[in-house]
């Protein structure tokens, strides 16, 4: 994976409040973790508190809405394209919650008719829609009557946005994408066809590079310790040796450390952007984070320095660090990066517009 296309997806979503992208199986654990994410960042933000209730509802029934929707014979052999994807967006005060799954392709018009009944109403007229569809509306095993998609519109205010994309003669993607609004009367009904767009191409990339966790936003602790939590659900997915996974969730951790330390704060919040991707010979951690002229200075030397020593020299340097840290804290800045080159099989960096006042670092390590 090149940094520039590293960089040019952070810029896609540099702006976010906070974004958070999971690929994999979907479980009930999965969709509490996200929710105590969006609560925890919610929590912190006053003019979004009001979002929380609806958006910790939405949330677990867009994760039961894939669920519903899928196939319910998942062949081990096919197992790798029958992964789902959901993509939690902050961005302008507005709350966007994605999901991506293959559906049988006999489900695509029930479905869409569904989602373009719901669309032709409005709020009020969804919660008499809802009690008659409860009372009359004829069930089955892909979905009910549509009861969940009547009562995720009716929460939002907004049409659910979809799109359906054929994959081959036996599935097709399907793509849906509430939208909460921060608003303390019912408006209009807004239609995000752009959003929708710009986060199906963002989901599109996260399969294409295999990320299989995203996350941008606040590195503060009582975020990153929900980030924590996704990560090592996520791993327990993973076919790797126990070694492998341990690994590699330190590795993380010791990221979003050195993100939560020397990232320029903005609105007074350490942020950046965390990924980890799977490739065919190693597991990818990215870091991508802004920095200020007089850190740059200091994070340039320590990661040149990492990058021209020797294995034996960078285990010496950081057993010596070690033995000062208790004494001498503020000498062993660079000791998280010195764990990371031990545990790595390379660490590279890259520094993005020099010539800038803050700059943007791209840190890339293969476990």
């Amino acid at each position: 994976m090149s940094k520039t296309l590293i960089k040019e997806f952070y810029r896609t979503i540099q702006l976010d409040d906070l974004s958070i992208s999971y690929s994999g199986k979907f479980t009930d654990s999965m969709t509490e973790k996200i929710i105590d994410l969006s609560e925890a960042y919610l929590d912190k933000d006053a003019k979004l508190s009001s979002l929380k209730r609806r958006t910790s509802f939405l949330v677990a029934e867009c994760f039961q809405n894939v669920v519903r929707h899928s196939p319910h014979t998942k062949k081990k052999e096919d197992s790798h394209e029958l992964e789902e994807s959901f993509f939690l967006r902050f961005y302008e005060n507005k709350c966007f919650i994605a999901s991506e799954n293959l559906i049988p392709n006999e489900y695509v018009d029930g479905l869409r008719s569904k989602l373009d009944m719901v669309n032709q109403y409005v709020t009020k007229e969804l919660r008499t829609l809802y009690r008659t569809t409860l009372d009359e509306g004829e069930y089955s095993d892909e979905g009910g009557a549509g009861l969940g998609l009547i009562e995720m519109a009716r929460k939002t205010g907004n049409k659910l946005m979809y799109s359906f994309e054929q994959r081959n003669e036996k599935h097709s993607h399907f793509y849906l994408m509430l939208v909460l609004e921060n608003a303390d009367e019912e408006g209009p009904v807004s239609d995000y066809q752009e959003e929708l767009q710009i986060i199906i191409q963002i989901i599109k990339n996260v399969q294409r590079d295999s990320i299989f966790v995203l996350y941008k936003g606040d590195f503060e602790k009582e975020i990153t310790e929900h980030i924590e939590h996704i990560i090592e659900n996520n791993l327990d997915e993973q076919p790797d040796s126990l070694a492998t996974k341990v690994k590699l969730f330190n590795a993380a951790i010791l990221i979003m450390n050195i993100i939560g330390k020397f990232s320029r704060k903005k609105q007074n919040k350490h942020t950046g952007m965390l990924f980890i991707a799977r490739s065919e010979e190693a597991y990818v951690l990215n870091a991508t984070f802004p920095v200020s002229d007089d850190r740059r200075l200091l994070l340039k030397t320590i990661l040149e320095g990492i990058r021209d020593a020797s294995a034996e020299d960078i285990q010496l340097e950081y057993q010596r660090k070690l033995s000062q840290a208790t004494h001498e804290p503020d000498l062993v800045q660079d000791l998280d990066f010195l764990q990371l080159a031990r545990m790595s099989k390379s660490l590279d960096h890259e520094f993005d517009s020099p010539a800038r006042q803050s700059d943007e670092l791209v840190i890339q390590i293969n476990i």
